[in-house]
């Protein structure tokens, strides 16, 4: 392809689907690496902005004495309310994107020749879609999914099965991506074969 100034790629899946470690190996192969996970704990950090908008939209039972956030309070109750979930993307997307964006120009201005973005919710946010130059999807079945983070996270069957409903579906991502990656029975060597791949389409 064509050389660009910085190209940014936007690597998304659906949860479990392994795309922060694919969106790892892309940074140990010389990219610069913007989490949205990261973002999103900074800005809902001990006293943070996000904290405090937080706590007065949902309540101050979502705030610790200490200052800190009640996460996994506000994840079971966002993940059965999707008009809490709304609200709370309302209050938490901007600053988001602001940290993000704050991040991303630090990474150029130190060198960084390509930017990736590891973003969860990629498919399902107009912004990310247009800022990025190449959309990368990390597929897998959602059976394979549920295991994953049964056994990393340890969470109910109820509330991963909230949290796969919660995201896009997997056809709605892969009708948005310019890349695939399939990440589901094969071995860590294989999709790393396939990064390494991706990732000389873009210099790296």
């Amino acid at each position: 392809m064509d050389a660009m100034p910085c190209p940014k790629i936007g690597v998304t899946g659906g949860i479990g689907s392994g795309k922060s470690t694919i969106a790892k190996r892309l940074a140990e192969l010389g990219a610069g690496l913007v989490d949205a996970d990261l973002a999103y704990q900074t800005i809902t950090g001990k006293n943070a902005t996000g904290t405090k908008a937080i706590a007065a939209a949902f309540g101050p039972d979502l705030v610790g004495v200490d200052g800190r956030l009640e996460r996994k309070t506000l994840r079971e109750l966002v993940f059965a309310d999707p008009i809490k979930r709304t609200q709370l993307e309302s209050i938490t997307h901007p600053l988001i994107r602001a940290e993000m964006d704050r991040l991303s120009t630090k990474l150029i201005w130190q060198g960084a020749t390509c930017i990736v973005y590891d973003i969860p919710l990629l498919v399902e946010s107009n912004h990310w879609r247009n800022a990025v130059d190449a959309v990368l999807v990390v597929d897998c079945s959602q059976e394979t999914q549920a295991c994953r983070v049964k056994a990393r996270n340890g969470w109910s069957t109820e509330l991963i099965s909230q949290a796969i409903s919660a995201q896009s579906t997997r056809l709605r991502r892969l009708s948005c991506a310019d890349y695939v990656i399939f990440n589901d029975g094969v071995s860590l060597d294989e999709v790393q074969h396939e990064v390494d791949e991706f990732a000389r389409k873009f210099g790296l």
